[in-house]
């Protein structure tokens, strides 16, 4: 008999809406007493001037101005982040793994009932405020924000919400680590700002009388990234549409697009990877070079204004070195990533007399011994043969026995020049 399994799992959804409804009810109690608490304790006499906006604006209701947008914005920022890291330590955990194996939910089930279970539960928050501010406005608070101006509200709150838990649902899976995970969503994130500065710093350098203006391909680029555009379009809500911009749809669609993505990630990401700062192989050059590239820019950016090259490049390359095996040892997870390096970088010197008594042959041999057993290696020559002279033999034997005595090591050429 074959068993027929669903793209939706409601032990899987109902148990990860009990796990974490404390965090649903703390988010709607932020949200309450952010915006119709305010409103309710508020004197009538002071908020009465908001009925009539300025004259600029297009829309009337004091829930969209910036006083009162404001923190319900940033809880819709942050939340996502705080959600995403919350449903998915679990399944970075190799226990859940082992449980998807072992009862009859495929990974996607899981991944989809997961999904909508943190999407409900940073929805059901900001639909209970808006039915509250809604019975607010049929009331008495009509003339501060109309009814449908509260529907705008949650429109708004939702769709950032959707957007920012795409980008760290996508992040998550390209981790098996919640740590690794807050550092790669910020990063994600961050990308646009980057690129912009790499822009402005190369022509900065390299174009004669460069100068930056707001149509520079730089500030273009931050300014249309899903953060700065967010933060700018919100701050504005009741002087121009926030629906009616083509940016906010580009950015429901690419959330989709990141949905799908992070399905793939967790499908193709194997069991034993959970717990990793780099759930796949070909993630670890990326985050290894892409973060210690991110600290040169960074560091660039920050030295560039002081005027000393020297001090610049000392301290960029000083960071990055530090980033690059930082991220190395997190990723090895051991502080000892430091053997691969022997050879290649400070390993060891190889020091040869110009009297022309060591042959090329013998340098190459004591450089291959030196590699094979990381220890000090001395070229001795044989002061057995006939043509070495008596004074040299006597010498050397001299010298060797003393310093046996003294250090009580036995070196048969004190005065090798190899």
């Amino acid at each position: 008999m074959t068993l027929k399994t669903s793209w939706f799992d409601k032990g899987i959804y109902t148990n990860t809406l009990r796990r974490f409804k404390w965090g649903s009810l703390l988010y709607f109690v932020m949200l309450f007493f952010s915006v119709p608490f305010v409103i309710l304790m508020s004197d009538y006499h002071r908020l009465y001037p908001y009925r009539y906006g300025p004259e600029n604006q297009l829309i009337n209701s004091i829930i969209l101005e910036a006083d009162y947008i404001i923190l319900p914005f940033i809880l819709a920022m942050a939340v996502p982040t705080v959600v995403a890291v919350l449903l998915h330590r679990y399944m970075h955990s190799s226990k859940q793994g082992i449980a998807v194996h072992a009862l009859p939910v495929t990974r996607k089930a899981n991944y989809i009932s997961t999904q909508l279970a943190g999407l409900t539960l940073m929805a059901v928050p900001v639909l209970a405020n808006t039915l509250i501010l809604l019975v607010m406005s049929l009331a008495y608070y009509s003339f501060l924000f109309p009814a449908w101006t509260v529907l705008y509200w949650a429109a708004i709150n939702l769709s950032v919400l959707i957007i920012m838990f795409s980008a760290a649902t996508f992040t998550a899976f390209l981790t098996g680590n919640a740590a690794a995970h807050i550092a790669i969503n910020a990063i994600f994130h961050a990308i646009p700002a980057l690129i912009a500065l790499v822009i402005y710093l190369v022509s900065d350098i390299f174009l004669y009388g460069f100068v930056e203006s707001e149509n520079f391909i730089a500030s273009k680029i931050v300014l249309n990234s899903p953060v700065v555009w967010l933060c700018q379009s919100v701050a504005e809500l009741t002087r121009k549409w926030f629906f009616n911009r083509a940016q906010i749809w580009i950015f429901l669609a690419v959330s989709a697009v990141l949905y799908i993505l992070g399905y793939i990630l967790y499908k193709k990401r194997k069991v034993e990877n959970c717990g990793d700062v780099a759930a796949f192989k070909a993630f670890r050059p990326i985050l290894k070079y892409g973060v210690t590239a991110i600290v040169a820019i960074c560091s660039l950016g920050i030295m560039a204004y002081s005027g000393n090259l020297f001090a610049t490049i000392v301290v960029t390359v000083v960071c990055c070195s530090i980033t690059y095996f930082a991220v190395e040892m997190l990723m090895h997870k051991t502080l000892k990533v430091f053997d691969k390096y022997k050879g290649l970088i400070g390993f060891g010197v190889v020091t040869v007399d110009g009297d022309n008594q060591h042959h090329p042959a013998d340098t190459r041999a004591c450089c291959e011994h030196m590699l094979e057993t990381g220890h000090a290696v001395l070229g001795c020559r044989d002061f057995n043969q006939e043509d070495v002279p008596a004074r040299s033999s006597f010498g050397n034997k001299t010298t060797s026995m003393i310093f046996k005595i003294f250090v009580g090591m036995t070196i048969s050429d004190t005065q090798t020049g190899l």
